[in-house]
């Protein structure tokens, strides 16, 4: 939501404005209006960027990989042309890089940087996914992480900028299960750390060399938010746990089974708010009382 209207992308790529009342403002369908192409077949389910005056997505195609449209009106203000892999299911970040303000996105095929104020792309290094590449990249200190699941791991990258040029280079790779493969529940960084889900195991990482902190057995794969320096963690198959925030181990404060739980595997991610914990599962809106 920005300026009193909120931005929706849905499964089958319409990308819609309303006001914050329920009223359309405008609407546009990736793949019809852009020629967009996913990597496979779960279809558009990125989360879009809203940024100085523009909405920024990943339609994906031979005819750029990433737009940007006028948030009043949908037209289109640039179109990233010389990136053209099929889009994943990463939502696009903000970083500034040697100056220079710009947007990070990982596809199937590469991670890029591309220019905020007219969709030049500024830098590409090549990154295999399979599958499915969901999780949103992570960017500090010069160190670019990204992961994935499907047997694929996670890498880094540095991303340098010298004589007016930027380059990205491979630093270190984890394949498969050693070091982290998230699917699709999302990674977070804290301090010089990235913790995440790594299949049915928690993961630690230092961010700047891929140094392994720990890869601990957990309540299950899934998704994590950071709250009041505690890991929540909402599995996909049903408990939902608390966990320490530390570089040094894996530890469990405690645990517990939502009720009413559905058959169906749960990816909607937690929320923390004033002290509330929100759970979606499928039709039903679960909310908890974490404030002490």
């Amino acid at each position: 939501m920005a300026g009193g209207h909120v931005y929706c992308l849905g499964q089958h790529s319409d990308l819609v404005c309303i006001t914050t009342a329920g009223k359309e403002v405008w609407r546009v369908n990736l793949q019809n209006d852009f020629g967009g192409k996913m990597m496979s077949g779960w279809r558009w389910s990125e989360s879009p960027l809203v940024d100085d005056g523009n909405v920024i997505v990943t339609p994906g195609g031979s005819n750029g990989a990433v737009i940007a449209l006028n948030a009043k009106t949908g037209k289109t203000a640039w179109r990233c042309e010389d990136w053209q892999d099929s889009a994943g299911y990463s939502s696009l970040i903000i970083r500034d890089i040697g100056g220079i303000k710009q947007y990070l996105q990982l596809t199937g095929s590469s991670v890029a940087g591309i220019d905020a104020s007219n969709g030049k792309l500024l830098w590409s290094a090549p990154r295999k996914g399979r599958t499915a590449v969901v999780s949103t990249p992570v960017f500090h200190k010069g160190t670019l992480f990204v992961t994935s699941a499907y047997s694929v791991g996670c890498n880094g990258f540095t991303v340098e900028y010298m004589d007016s040029k930027f380059s990205a280079k491979e630093i270190y790779k984890h394949a498969g299960g050693v070091g982290m493969a998230n699917h699709h529940g999302g990674v977070i960084r804290v301090g010089d750390y990235v913790y995440g889900s790594n299949g049915g195991s928690m993961s630690c990482l230092r961010l700047a060399d891929g140094k392994v902190m720990w890869n601990e057995r957990s309540a299950g794969k899934g998704a994590i938010v950071v709250a009041d320096n505690k890991i929540i963690l909402r599995t996909e198959r049903g408990p939902v746990s608390l966990v320490k925030l530390s570089p040094k181990a894996y530890e469990e404060v405690s645990r517990f089974d939502q009720p009413e739980r559905t058959r169906a595997k749960a990816w909607a991610h937690p929320v923390v708010l004033d002290g509330k914990l929100y759970l979606r599962d499928q039709d039903s809106l679960f909310v908890f009382d974490v404030s002490e």
